[in-house]
């Protein structure tokens, strides 16, 4: 059922792209010109962005992990960038946040005995921060196009909001107490404890790292936009193109279809059309984005996995 559903989403999806295609009026011969001219520069570094990416959530998922099994030997980085490969390679098929649940929390309970609700709790707390990264980042951009300003104001703005939300990030710590007043079995659970479980990754110290690595994960997604509007020579500005992503990109967190396809390109649209740009451009623009993201995610997640599945042959 899940796959049926999944198949559903993923005819949705096209039909919304078709729909969005059709009711533009874009030319796709255009839009092919355009990818087929384009600098090799722009895909070395979607390259270099989608590793860099990977690697991020990689590194917040492990740090998460070595916090909540510290009595199990540590696995090595191999492990948790191969998983985060997988589900952003699955993700082009699933929704982002189900993709690394179901990848992770099978993989840590198939090849490290994590149990499996803790593989996807873990994985659910470590994506929080970059749900919490992606609010903030859209906020600053909403002040800044209701009270005007350019770049320098979006930048202070933007700043100030996600100072802002990491200080209300590290006060995770303080709903424990809270949580263990809820119910008499909560108040018993070994995960509620001090210096367990939940307390040990509400930390001050281990909110304030995982918030910073959602952030700059986010810079590496958004810069993407700017370096695709500068290589196809679309006649948009970088800047729009910047704090347009930061509203697009919430659509994530109501996706349905995979790899958010449609929404996203509809979201695009609609922010370019608000902004002041033409249903059309803003409909190529997109569809180029996600041509060009898409294939450097095929290419490099199955190159990041290589070292562990080659490792793991080289022990069997």
């Amino acid at each position: 059922m899940t796959w049926l559903r999944s198949l559903v989403f993923l005819v949705l999806s096209l039909v919304l792209v078709t729909c969005a295609v059709l009711w533009s009026g874009l030319n796709l011969r255009d839009l092919v010109r355009r990818l087929s001219d384009a600098p090799q520069w722009l895909l070395i570094s979607f390259f270099a962005l989608t590793g860099l990416q990977i690697s991020i959530s990689a590194l917040k998922w492990r740090i998460v992990v070595r916090k909540i099994t510290p009595d199990q030997a540590p696995q090595e980085f191999s492990f948790f960038l191969a998983c985060s490969s997988a589900s952003a390679l699955l993700s082009q098929l699933l929704t982002t946040y189900v993709s690394s649940i179901v990848v992770r929390g099978w993989a840590g309970r198939r090849f490290h005995d994590i149990p499996f609700t803790r593989g996807a709790g873990s994985s659910v707390f470590e994506q929080f921060f970059d749900v919490a990264v992606l609010i903030c980042m859209a906020l600053g951009t909403l002040i800044t196009w209701t009270i005007g300003g350019g770049a320098i104001t979006w930048i202070t703005c933007t700043i100030i909001v996600l100072s802002l939300g990491m200080l209300a990030s590290m006060q995770l710590d303080h709903l424990i107490p809270v949580l263990r007043r809820l119910h008499p079995r909560l108040a018993e659970h070994p995960a509620l404890q001090d210096d367990r479980g939940i307390a040990r990754i509400c930390s001050a110290s281990t909110v304030s790292q995982l918030y910073g690595l959602s952030v700059l994960r986010y810079l590496s997604i958004l810069v993407k936009a700017p370096l695709v509007v500068i290589a196809l020579g679309y006649s948009i500005s970088s800047l729009d193109a910047a704090q347009g992503f930061t509203i697009v990109q919430t659509t994530q967190l109501a996706a349905f279809t995979p790899g958010n396809l449609g929404l996203q390109e509809w979201g695009w649209s609609g922010v370019l059309a608000f902004l002041g740009y033409g249903f059309e451009k803003a409909l190529e623009f997109a569809l180029a984005l996600r041509v060009v993201g898409f294939a450097s995610m095929t290419i490099i997640a199955p190159l990041l996995m290589a070292p562990a599945f080659t490792k793991r042959r080289v022990l069997a």
